[in-house]
């Protein structure tokens, strides 16, 4: 800052308060830094601002009180032991499943080409067939169906 003192002008600097922040930012007409957002990485971040950066893409950084703290992102838990990362990933998966020329992602389901009756299932790189589920019927004499006895034909169960 400068005055002018008896016609002559005199220049001091300001001295700025040391700061308790990692990442300290000046902002526009001030002349110090301060901790009210993060400069990382040569980018200004807001107060509480939540980020990621292209060194870390599978953790997730966030600006508070101008202190920068970056944690690795929670991955979903998996049903499967045999799991893995696949490159430029974060998070494991499951294997996937290879049916008649045709990948399945984990936990994809598909109707039975052999047994119409049957569902199937990728698990864990697997698949798993069952029998279908059937809802129950809402009537006394359901009709015989292709896989599951619901068909009540108009009929419907009298609750007395």
């Amino acid at each position: 800052s400068c005055t002018c003192v008896n016609g002559e002008t005199v220049c001091t600097h300001t001295q700025c308060p040391p700061t308790d922040c990692l990442y300290p930012t000046r902002n526009t007409g001030s002349c110090c830094a301060e901790c009210d957002s993060c400069t990382y990485n040569d980018r200004i971040y807001s107060n509480g601002q939540r980020f990621t950066t292209p060194d870390q893409p599978c953790h997730i950084c966030t600006c508070l009180d101008g202190t920068v703290e970056c944690k690795r992102r929670p991955c979903p838990p998996l049903n499967c032991t045999n799991s893995h990362t696949p490159p430029g990933e974060c998070c494991p998966k499951c294997p996937d499943c290879s049916f008649e020329n045709r990948v399945l992602v984990d936990g994809e389901a598909f109707p039975n080409p052999v047994s119409v009756c049957e569902e199937c299932k990728c698990v864990s790189g697997r698949i798993d067939c069952y029998p279908q589920q059937c809802p129950h019927p809402h009537c006394n004499a359901p009709l015989a169906g292709t896989c599951c006895q619901n068909n009540c034909n108009g009929e419907e169960l009298s609750l007395q």
